[in-house]
C-alpha cells in the first residue's frame, strides 16, 4: 500500500470479497505498507482499501488459481474518504510471489479428459517426468488369488508416484489446508470426483519455501463447490 509519491501507508482497511459466494475477509496493512490475507478458496475476488485523507480503492476480476500466491498493489489517492476509485484487475504476465515451476489445467480440461474410471489422479501423468510404482490409479489391490482382489481403497496405487527418478510414494496429500493421509500409509484419504474440482496444478521444480515435508512433486486441486483439495509432493 503506497501513497502517489511511492510511501508506504500502514493501517489501510482492506476487504478481500469473493464474487461468487460473497464472504468477505477483513485485514490491515502493517508497518511497512504490506498486507496479507490466507487460506482463500480459488475464484474470482474483488479487493477494497480504505484509509482515513485518501480515496476508497476497489480492484475486481481478480483471479485467484488454486494454491498460488497473487500480489495486489494498490497506490492510494488523497482526498476525501467518500470518494471512490474502482480498478479491474488483469491477469499477471509472470508470477512474482514465487519461483515455483507448475503446470495448471483449468475446469474445462479436467472435464474434458477421458479419465478411466473418473479418477483425478491420473491427471498426473499429463506432466513429464511422473511414473507410476504400484499401478495405475483404480487398479484392484490384492493378490489374484482364490480370495480375488479388490478395489483399492487407501489411494495405494495412485498415490505410488515417482516424480523426476525419485523415490516413490513418498507423497504429502492436503485437502483444504490439512493433511489429507491415511492413518497408516501417505496415501491420499479423500480422491474427489472430477466434477467437484475447479483446478489440477503440479510444481515439479523450483518450489517456494512453504513447500518442506517430503520429496517429489507438489500436487493440486482447487474445488469449486466451497472447499480446497491440494494433494502435494516435494523434492
Amino acid at each position: 500500500m503506497t501513497d502517489p509519491q511511492g510511501a508506504v501507508v500502514p493501517g489501510v482497511n482492506v476487504t478481500i470479497t469473493s464474487a461468487e459466494t460473497g464472504v468477505s475477509v477483513t485485514t490491515k496493512s502493517n508497518g511497512a505498507g504490506y498486507y496479507r490475507v490466507v487460506d482463500l478458496v480459488s475464484g474470482t475476488y474483488r479487493a477494497r482499501f480504505e484509509a482515513n485523507g485518501f480515496t476508497i480503492v476497489q480492484i475486481t476480476a481478480i483471479q485467484v488459481p488454486a494454491g498460488q500466491v497473487i500480489r495486489i498493489d494498490a497506490t492510494l489517492k488523497v482526498g476525501q474518504s467518500r470518494q471512490e476509485v474502482q480498478v479491474t484487475a488483469g491477469a499477471p504476465l509472470i508470477e512474482t510471489a514465487a519461483s515455483n515451476f507448475s503446470t495448471t489445467l483449468g475446469t474445462r480440461a479436467i472435464q474434458d479428459m477421458p479419465l478411466q474410471g473418473r479418477d483425478l489422479q491420473q491427471l498426473v501423468y499429463l506432466v513429464p517426468g511422473i511414473n507410476t510404482v504400484g499401478g495405475t490409479p483404480g487398479s484392484n489391490f490384492g493378490f489374484n488369488s482364490q480370495f480375488g482382489t479388490f478395489p483399492d481403497p487407501t489411494h495405494v496405487l495412485g498415490s505410488a508416484l515417482s516424480v523426476n527418478g525419485e523415490q516413490g510414494g513418498a507423497n504429502a496429500w492436503y485437502l483444504d489446508g490439512n493433511l489429507n493421509l491415511v492413518g497408516f500409509a501417505e496415501n491420499v484419504a479423500v480422491n474427489p470426483a472430477p466434477d467437484a474440482v475447479q483446478e489440477f496444478q503440479a510444481i515439479t521444480n523450483a518450489f517456494s519455501p512453504e513447500y518442506s515435508r517430503t520429496g517429489g512433486a507438489v500436487f493440486k486441486r482447487g474445488a469449486e463447490i466451497g472447499y480446497e483439495y491440494i494433494p502435494w509432493q516435494h523434492l
